[in-house]
């Protein structure tokens, strides 16, 4: 089970993610970003701190969404990466369409409590 939350900070949107994103989860995962993305959000930013798998459906939701905002100027990044996940980006070449961070800023760690 995919649990998802979305929080607006300092004209940017959070979404976080706890539990893993695959196939049986990724809609959802695309159902939240849209849903921010047809708001009119220019900056996404998805904090996977608790997340620990993504399969090839998610990176796929990743993609159209980086694709999306950068069609309407806007930017994507992606926070909390445990090294697994940091790993799988940088296979498929994302570190070069989007930021990737392993660690969450100490500021958005103390708003997620």
């Amino acid at each position: 089970m995919l649990r998802l939350r979305s929080l607006h900070a300092d004209e940017k949107t959070i979404i976080s993610t706890r539990g893993d994103i695959d196939l049986s989860t990724a809609h959802d995962f695309e159902v939240q970003l849209t849903e921010e993305l047809e708001r009119g959000e220019k900056t996404l930013v998805v904090n996977l701190a608790h997340t620990s798998y993504i399969d090839s459906s998610g990176l796929a939701v990743l993609l159209r969404v980086h694709k999306a905002l950068q069609t309407s100027g806007g930017k994507l990044s992606v926070i909390g990466c445990q090294p697994s996940l940091t790993r799988v980006f940088n296979m498929v070449g994302f570190q070069h369409l989007f930021q990737i961070q392993e660690r969450l800023p100490s500021r958005l760690r103390r708003i997620q409590r």
